[in-house]
């Protein structure tokens, strides 16, 4: 008969072999770790009005410091986010994307568009 508590097995580590790794959390990012992106209103605004160039997404956190650009490309993950109501920890941004990956900036002279889009999806 094997001995139970809570319905789950007894088990104790032996002395020799590997170590157990059952029953332990997964690490979780930091929070330092994680970067937001946003689209800077203003910016395109005032692109549109005074025919500028002005850099209109902007990337805080993660391993970086803020940084500003034209085109992103993400190395991971990311996760989406809008609120009807503006973030005053997102600089009143309603929609924002965050990421735990690193987070490379172009501007507009460093960056070409893609010849082809092959992550479009038809919905």
């Amino acid at each position: 008969m094997i001995p139970l508590s809570d319905g789950k097995p007894i088990i104790r580590e032996g002395k020799r072999g590997p170590k157990a790794r059952w029953g332990k959390k997964v690490k979780k990012p930091r929070k330092k770790d994680l970067a937001v992106v946003k689209v800077v209103r203003r910016n395109i605004d005032g692109n549109v009005s005074n025919k500028t160039n002005k850099t209109v997404i902007s990337v805080k956190g993660g391993n970086q410091r803020v940084n500003q650009g034209h085109a992103i490309d993400i190395h991971g993950p990311c996760r989406m986010f809008y609120s009807h109501e503006p973030r005053d920890d997102k600089g009143g941004a309603r929609v924002w994307l965050e990421t735990y990956f690193d987070v490379d900036v172009f501007v507009n002279e460093d960056w070409q568009a893609p010849l082809e889009l092959g992550c479009m999806t038809k919905m």
